[in-house]
Formats: C-alpha cells, structure tokens, sequence
C-alpha cells in the first residue's frame, strides 16, 4: 500500500555509497521533488533531478546510467548514518580506552613480577668471589633493568632462578591475556674464568616466555641441538658425544 512505502521529503538529506568504494558516501539535500521526480543537490554542490521508481517498499533514484551506478534511497537517512557513525566512533574510543588500560595494568604487573624476582633471588643467591656471572642485559621485559637501556649483574643460581620464574610466569599469561605479549627477549653474557685460568665470556638471548625453565636449561637446550644436528639443521647421523656447549654447563652447575 502507498502509505507503507518510504519516500523521499523535500528538506531532509539522505546519502549514498560507491559499489566500488563503500567508505565513499555523498549526502544529498532533497531541494523539491513532485509525484515522480526528485530534485537534490549533493554535498559537492551539483544540482540533479532523477525520476523516482520504488523497489521493497522504498523510493530509489539512480545518480547514474552506467552499470555500478549508485543508486539513491529514501531509507538512507543522513541523519541516521550520522548517528551510527557516532555510535561507532564512541565505541571505538571505549574499546581503545579498555584496551590501552589493559596494557597499563598488564606493564605494571610484569614489572612488580620482574622487580620481585630480581630482588628475591639476588638476596638468596649473591655474587661469590670468583664465581661466573651473568649480566642480564637490553630486555623487552618489563621490570626488568634491560628494559630501559640498563643491565645487573647476578650469580649464576640467581640469573637462573630469575629467567626461570619469570619464563614460566610469561608463558602462563600469554595464554590468558593479549596485553602480556607472546614473548620478551632478553640478552645475556656470562662471565667466567675456565680451568686453565683464562676469562672468557658466553652471550646469548633467552625469550622469556617461551617455557624453556631457566638458564642452564636453555644453554643445555642448545647445546643438545648442536649434539644432534649440523650446522644448517640437518640432523646428524651420528650424534656427538657432547660438545663445549654441554661441557660449559656443567661447569656452570657447579658454579651455581
């Protein structure tokens, strides 16, 4: 029936949008219109008439005569888009608001994690004379003095426990919450004196995160690797007894 379907009212404006371009969208003024036409000026000043024809139970115009020609409906309108759009935009803002509180809380708890651990450790397992030691250096973990631009250096037992408590920590998390991040990496350089009086130095990275239980365990991880495979990946066909690698952590075993 005439009364149900929705026409176009001289004053009011309406938009529309590009098939090919959905995010483009021309709002129109309707200036008149009469039983079968419109006359609207868009929002880029042109002037037009179109004839009206109704499809579903709304009056439509066509902007063009071409094939993915935009098309002008009663049921668009301006004043409705404009309210959704501000709907959206609120509920953008909230959720980058949520999301960016999420992040904070997230950075204050790693880095109340990583100062505890740094400071229970250390105090349980200080630095002995002539004792290897590792510096824990640049570190994308929070709380953790790499993080901006510093280092510590820690025993062996402490810089083992740390990396150990806070990898299980970190790999636990991820799994619960998207502001922790996957993994952190971290570097390190142990230094020590071997057997034959000489000082030397092992740098590495540790991602904290990844569940690999603490630092002898990731250095003896990679020494296994290197037992078991070349130097590409490819596996060896027969394995190495052991290698420096593994022969390192066992000296620092008994370090720590």
């Amino acid at each position: 029936m005439e009364n149900e379907i929705v026409k176009f009212e001289a004053g009011k404006t309406y938009y529309y949008r590009f098939i090919s371009s959905y995010d483009t969208v021309v709002k129109c003024t309707i200036i008149k219109r009469t039983a079968k036409t419109i006359t609207f000026k868009d929002d880029c000043g042109e002037k037009m008439t179109r004839r009206i024809y109704i499809l579903d139970g709304v009056e439509k115009v066509d902007i063009g005569h071409y094939s993915m020609a935009p098309s002008l409906g009663a049921d668009r309108n301006a004043e409705d888009l404009e309210e959704a759009e501000k709907k959206a935009e609120e509920a953008r803002e909230e959720a980058e608001k949520q999301e960016e509180e999420g992040r904070q809380n997230a950075r204050e708890t790693a880095q109340k994690v990583a100062e505890g651990a740094v400071a229970l450790f250390t105090a349980m397992h200080p630095i002995k004379e002539g004792q290897p030691t590792v510096r824990i250096g640049n570190s994308e973990m929070w709380g953790l003095p790499g993080f901006r631009d510093a280092d510590i250096e820690v025993s062996v037992k402490a810089a083992d426990l740390i990396l150990g408590t806070l990898d299980m920590w970190q790999h636990e998390i991820r799994e619960k919450s998207d502001f922790f991040g996957w993994y952190h990496k971290t570097d390190f350089t142990i230094c020590y004196t071997d057997e034959n009086g000489e000082e030397g130095t092992y740098q590495g990275r540790y991602d904290i995160g990844d569940g690999e239980g603490g630092l002898l365990n990731h250095i003896r991880n990679f020494g296994e690797w290197h037992r078991t495979h070349e130097e590409f990946g490819k596996e060896k066909k027969t394995p190495d007894e052991t290698n420096e690698i593994l022969e390192f952590v066992k000296m620092l075993e008994k370090a720590a």
